[in-house]
């Protein structure tokens, strides 16, 4: 199981809602629910941005940390590598999500950088 999945599937049980509430809640079917969470299927850019905006996540929450993992450690989820801060970030359900312009797909990026920078930052203090 994928990351996203992982994820969603969490925070819909932390929410103490069936895949049907939730789906109905969020005005998705609920076997298209139950792909999100299984991994089979991805949601569009409209479709993640709802999600995102419901749990109250960033992308990068949501795409790429550990959420349960990072609650029950009580504690950021901790980068085992050095971040390339200059590289373009490409990350799969931005890029299947990416809207027309490419603006919405560049804003999610600068926000994954602006996460790694802050993770980076925090590392360089902490030693």
């Amino acid at each position: 199981m994928n990351i996203f999945a992982k994820n969603l599937k969490w925070l819909r049980k932390k929410s103490g809602m069936n895949q049907l509430e939730m789906a109905t809640e969020l005005g998705f079917t609920q076997t298209r629910w139950s792909g999100y969470e299984t991994g089979s299927s991805k949601p569009n850019f409209d479709q993640l941005m709802e999600i995102i905006k419901y749990f109250g996540v960033s992308a990068t929450e949501l795409l790429e940390k550990d959420l349960e993992a990072d609650q029950k450690n009580n504690s950021p989820a901790a980068d085992t590598g050095t971040p390339n801060l200059l590289a373009e970030q490409e990350h799969p359900y931005i890029t299947a999500a990416m809207d027309k312009d490419g603006v919405t797909k560049r804003l999610m990026a600068v926000e994954i950088q602006l996460q790694q920078i802050w993770s980076a930052l925090a590392e360089l203090k902490a030693k």
